[in-house]
């Protein structure tokens, strides 16, 4: 999983300037899901890139970034920001049952010759 894609913090730091095409891009040829880093500061993914990942078929997992229990509620805006990006159930990670998890986490270990 690719997260803090620019570590930019809102109204605080500038995130580092990506070619998002060529990211996105690399994580589609790579099969890397992009996480939707859902803390207020960060708000990454930048939504409007959410729907060119969607059509590269990448997976987006939207995570609180909590580093406490209450900071659970910072889905709220991840799911947000996902919606309005286009983000469907259908491409996010976090909707797969723990049988789709598992078998997308074995399907992803490496193979040993």
């Amino acid at each position: 999983m690719l997260g803090h894609l620019t570590n930019r913090l809102l109204l605080k730091r500038e995130g580092f300037p990506i070619d998002y095409q060529a990211v996105i891009d690399a994580c589609a040829d790579h099969s890397v899901m992009i996480e939707i880093n859902a803390h207020p500061w960060r708000l990454e993914l930048d939504w409007r890139w959410i729907a060119y990942a969607l059509r590269k078929n990448v997976w987006i997992s939207i995570n609180p970034d909590a580093h406490d229990k209450a900071s659970i509620q910072h889905m709220y805006y991840g799911v947000c920001m996902g919606r309005k990006g286009g983000l469907t159930p259908s491409h996010m990670f976090n909707t797969l049952s723990q049988k789709e998890v598992m078998q997308y986490f074995e399907h992803r270990k490496p193979t040993h010759t």
